[in-house]
């Protein structure tokens, strides 16, 4: 049995989010290869569905570049662009030829996306796309240091930070031990470190240098000469030039980052850096032997890095790896472990199981991956050969999928269908990451902060959390989802983009048709479509961005149109116009009845329960309230501000949030 969720009981341990999880499933609903049908025949159930698509809050799909537009301006980031071009990338999706007008279209593949989603989940189907890299690193400095579950593992491997100078020679990477204050007479008090460290105050006159309080600070390298004396035997530097100043000691200045690049959103960047200090590296030991940098140490650093570790001075793929520049790293039985380039790096979360970096992927049960297996949302969507490769001698080749969306088209809208007439920029979105491994895998203790599970927690004490999904926040206006303070847009100017959303009320039509679907098939697809669960509740799907800001969310009404294909080819013309063929007589609720039954049937008994309805087990109730419309309060489904990450408040499982009050507590 999988490792379950517990929602905190103390309610200052609740954590709130715009999303929350569908649970793993015991087990995979699985497809036999064998029974699928032929590409050249037609079969079971064929036709087609008409959907009518009603925007509840503001959409928006960003419009395709142009060939052109992509060839000169691709590579550049939005705020790079000129004003013009920015307002061209805002357009909405349309597929309108030259010379006439542009109007919003949804891209079938959006909306394939979307359906195929639900149905992997509806279906009890694979786990499989799941991050397999990069791998978790973590850093426990800014935690609360007695409770975090981190924070002692982490102070003890640093405790053993050294510092060093990095060297390539040809495809090997090496660390050249710095010389170490103690051994130079700088230091005399314990405990010692292996660099020195300098107020940002007391440094005045270096060429190039930025202070911390500037707001155009970024890390920096300075070789620099100094000087100074040792003050209760603590070594104070007491004058600091350039390498040519003529100052007796020598070294490199390291002004590392501000500990605002990793908020997560502009807001959090007007706080005051709580950064006062710098280091500096001494000079290369010369008589110490060269350490080498595994390739797996490497990997597992490349792999892991931040968008802040490939923006300057460092570099884009290799991060702090740069020939010359001083490193900081740790040992362990006399090889380098890891590195960084700050002596509070981070350091790979390894389990027990692994000789690497733990990646999301790791805590999906090898079952649940379905390596071997097909699962519905695989036969009626389609499967590349690729994947077909790891079915043991059953599949030779892919398969193409039998569902087959057109776009959305936009139906008449007197009052016009866009909620803004030019570009606007919405607010920058938060973006906890998945190492906030209190949201992402399951707790069982998450009243106890020491003693949450975490990616270097033991492969069997944890799972992740499951499908991620976003909860609706009701009507939702153009005023809800746009910036409206103008200086924090022109401080943090390069996290804003622009859009030009569809207003709630427009309404699309767009068709999906099938072919050689079987009953609970075409009933799983249904399923998806209506969202059968509580009578008296609506639910309602979403689609394109902004979703953690309410938008997106859509209603999808479908209409099924079931044909005998056979007859349709017997003759071409009936009573003067196409013959289209027989129409073939089934309700949507006896597909549907059809897919629950073949459902119900074939999960485990853990997570059937009781249930004598698809929408009564434990993992479809936790989908269908995330799905709920309008959905919970607010106060319930917001980001919370980055102290209480700090703190471990644990995400509450789906079915609690009703019992959360205003402030996200149960």
């Amino acid at each position: 049995m999988n490792p379950r969720h517990e929602s905190p009981k103390d309610p200052r341990r609740v954590a709130r989010a715009p999303y929350n999880f569908v649970p793993l499933p015991e087990r995979v609903v699985t497809v036999d290869v064998g029974s699928l049908p032929g590409h050249d025949v037609y079969t079971c159930n064929n036709g087609y569905i008409d959907c009518t698509l009603t925007v509840e809050t503001p959409l928006y799909i960003r419009s395709a570049m142009s060939p052109d537009f992509f060839k000169k301006y691709g590579d550049k980031e939005f705020h790079e662009l000129a004003e013009d071009h920015k307002n061209e990338r805002a357009r909405f999706f349309s597929t309108n030829g030259p010379g006439r007008p542009p109007q919003p279209v949804i891209p079938g593949s959006s909306l394939r996306g979307m359906t195929r989603s639900l149905l992997e989940i509806a279906s009890f189907g694979k786990m499989q796309w799941v991050a397999g890299e990069p791998g978790v690193t973590f850093r426990a400095v800014a935690a609360s240091q007695k409770k975090d579950p981190l924070a002692a593992v982490y102070r003890s491997m640093m405790t053993g930070v050294k510092a060093g100078y990095l060297e390539k020679k040809r495809n090997d990477w090496f660390i050249i031990p710095a010389l170490e204050p103690v051994k130079c007479g700088l230091a005399a008090k314990k405990p010692y470190k292996p660099y020195l460290e300098v107020k940002d105050k007391k440094i005045t006159g270096l060429r190039g240098f930025i202070k911390l309080e500037d707001p155009e600070y970024i890390p920096q390298y300075h070789d620099i000469s100094f000087d100074g004396k040792i003050i209760k035997g603590k070594f104070v530097v007491q004058k600091i030039g350039a390498r040519n100043a003529g100052y007796k000691y020598k070294g490199v200045l390291v002004c590392t980052g501000s500990m605002r690049e990793t908020a997560g959103e502009a807001a959090s960047q007007e706080q005051k850096t709580r950064r006062t200090t710098h280091v500096i590296v001494l000079e290369k030991d010369n008589g110490a032997n060269p350490l080498k940098i595994e390739k797996n140490v490497l990997e597992d650093y490349k792999n892991t890095l931040t968008p802040f570790q490939k923006e300057k001075p460092f570099d884009r793929e290799y991060g702090c790896l740069v020939d010359g520049r001083p490193v900081f790293y740790i040992l362990e039985n006399r090889r380098v472990f890891f590195f960084g380039h700050c002596p509070n790096f981070r350091i790979p979360a390894i389990p027990e199981q692994l000789n690497r970096a733990a990646t999301p992927r790791d805590f999906v049960p090898l079952a649940l991956r379905g390596e071997g297996e097909l699962d519905m949302a695989e036969a009626i969507f389609g499967f590349a050969p690729s994947a077909a490769k790891e079915v043991k001698e059953k599949i030779t080749d892919g398969r193409s999928g039998r569902v087959f969306f057109t776009d959305a088209r936009l139906l008449p809208a007197p009052g016009g269908c866009l909620s803004a007439e030019k570009p606007v920029p919405p607010k920058v979105l938060s973006s906890p990451k998945p190492t906030a491994f209190q949201h992402y895998l399951t707790q069982s203790e998450p009243d106890n902060p020491s003693r949450l599970c975490h990616y270097a927690s033991p492969l069997h004490a944890t799972v992740i959390r499951g499908h991620k999904l976003y909860w609706h926040k009701g009507c939702v206006n153009l005023k809800d989802i746009v910036e409206s303070d103008k200086e924090k847009m022109k401080r943090f100017f390069k996290q804003y983009t622009r859009i030009i959303p569809v207003k709630p009320g427009v309404k699309f039509t767009f068709r999906i048709y099938f072919e050689n679907l079987k009953d609970e098939e075409l009933g799983a697809l249904l399923w998806v479509l209506m969202l059968p669960g509580k009578k008296g509740i609506g639910y309602r799907h979403k689609l394109g961005m902004g979703k953690p800001l309410g938008m997106g969310t859509v209603k999808i009404v479908p209409e099924l149109n079931l044909m005998e294909r056979k007859s349709r080819y017997m003759k071409l013309m009936q009573n003067g116009i196409w013959y289209q063929g027989d129409v073939v007589n089934k309700s949507p609720e006896q597909l549907m009845k059809a897919f629950e039954s073949k459902i119900l049937e074939a999960i485990d008994s853990t997570d059937k329960e009781n249930a004598d309805c698809l929408a009564d087990t434990g993992r479809i109730m936790r989908l269908l309230k995330i799905l709920e419309w309008p959905g919970p309060p607010r106060e319930s489904t917001g980001y919370m501000e980055l102290s209480s990450f700090k703190d471990r408040r644990v995400l509450p499982d789906p079915l609690d949030i009703d019992k959360s009050d205003r402030d996200g507590s149960l």
